[in-house]
């Protein structure tokens, strides 16, 4: 982290970054790193075993132990009062690095006695099919329950629903201490759609903090319009424990790749990006696998690799990963309609709201049919028939204070969003 944060606060390598090579014994001495009490280093270094002289007609040894090395973290233990100067002069010149000295994310947040916060643990089981024929059957979901105040919770009410069915209530009991949680199955809730839950009462009384009483997620299968796509992978250092393919609903594979060549000597830069453009078929269900024998994903061994699948535009993820172990598995559709329900450029401003608030549909997805407002307990408060874009404007002057979730329909489709009125 102190490598990380050096970085941010403006130090380079202390090699510069030049184009040094150690396998090759040509040191790159004429790169800086802008701080002259830092030794000219010809390269990186990845241990302190010994003393390294790699630009011996520049003064002074090498420093591995600088935390701007590659050394592990048993090296490091310096920067340098150049080093330090830079950090203060971008500390105080810089115009997002300045403000961190009156951010006020650090101060303590007050605190309340009866305080629950709530999370519906999102459904990954979809992550794993691998018979596009048989999705998995639903199973009643599962929240998490936290305890955020001062006071030991001994009762909480739920309130959800799930697919716009009827609000149900949940009232659970029991023994959580301040910072702790505990896991709830919500009954009847074995079904695809969208499940908003909040808090009634903690400990038989209003919840004091409302801002954390409100979840909602949607359980369907995946589902992109899509017939064409990019496909990206990074691979680490050892390509040689990579494969991927992808299979339709038949088992055909369609693409595939790997193993790719080992960089052993785990220096940079890392393999060169592999890019792939896919041409998939319409009304195809499609299962993205990749493997990694070894069992550890591509995200650690030299920091960054990773694979993602994406719109030709580069927008809309389809999917992404990088430490998933052994394997990830991946399944989408490609239906030719345009989806709202999974569309993340569909939102909502301001966010909060006082007087009004928009709701902001690009072209492509057309003006959406109807919507309606329901507050945090799923009560009706709005419904609205949608005739033209300036019906995409609502008033929320006669809404009073709390989370509301507006839900936009389109033909058969639903995109849910969360909004607060102040």
């Amino acid at each position: 982290m102190s490598h990380e944060v050096g970085h941010f606060l403006g130090l380079r390598h202390i090699w510069g970054d030049g184009t040094g090579d150690e396998d090759a014994k040509k040191p790159d001495c004429a790169a800086t790193d802008y701080c002259a009490d830092t030794p000219q280093v010809g390269w990186e270094h990845y241990d302190c075993k010994f003393i390294y002289d790699t630009c011996p007609a520049s003064q002074g040894k090498d420093m591995p132990e600088n935390y701007m090395d590659y050394t592990n973290d048993t090296c490091m233990n310096i920067f340098t009062l150049d080093q330090k100067s830079r950090i203060s002069t971008v500390m105080a010149n810089s115009p997002r690095r300045v403000s961190l000295k009156t951010s006020p994310k650090g101060n303590a947040i007050p605190l309340f006695a009866n305080d629950s916060a709530i999370k519906i643990e999102a459904d990954y089981s979809l992550a794993n099919v691998t018979d596009c024929a048989s999705l998995p059957t639903p199973k009643n979901k599962i929240i998490a329950l936290a305890n955020r105040g001062t006071s030991t919770i001994t009762s909480a009410v739920i309130n959800y629903n799930i697919a716009g069915e009827v609000n149900q209530t949940q009232n659970w009991t029991g023994s959580l201490a301040p910072n702790q949680t505990t896991i709830i199955t919500l009954l009847n809730t074995a079904s695809y759609g969208i499940l908003t839950v909040s808090v009634g009462k903690t400990n038989g009384t209003t919840d004091q903090r409302a801002s954390n009483n409100n979840d909602i997620e949607q359980f369907s299968p995946i589902n992109y319009p899509i017939t064409d796509c990019v496909f990206n992978l990074q691979q680490d250092f050892w390509g040689a424990e990579i494969t991927w393919e992808l299979k339709d609903k038949d088992g055909k594979v369609k693409y595939s790749g790997g193993p790719y060549t080992d960089k052993p000597s785990e220096r940079l830069p890392l393999p060169a990006l592999i890019t792939q453009k896919w041409s998939l078929d319409k009304n195809e269900c499609y299962t993205f696998t990749i493997k990694d024998k070894e069992d550890d994903g591509i995200c650690c061994l030299g920091g960054n690799g990773f694979y993602n699948i994406k719109l030709v535009d580069g927008v809309t993820i389809i999917a992404a990963g990088a430490s998933y172990g052994s394997i990830d598995n991946r399944q989408f559709t490609t239906n030719p309609l345009v989806s709202i329900a999974n569309a993340d450029d569909i939102y909502l401003y301001p966010n909060p709201a006082n007087d009004f608030i928009n709701v902001k549909v690009p072209n492509k997805y057309g003006l959406p049919n109807s919507y309606i407002i329901n507050n945090s307990l799923g009560q009706l408060v709005l419904q609205k028939e949608v005739s033209s874009t300036s019906d995409l404007t609502l008033s929320t002057s006669s809404l009073s204070t709390g989370v509301y979730f507006i839900t936009i329909t389109k033909d058969n489709q639903t995109k849910v969003l969360q909004f607060i009125k102040e």
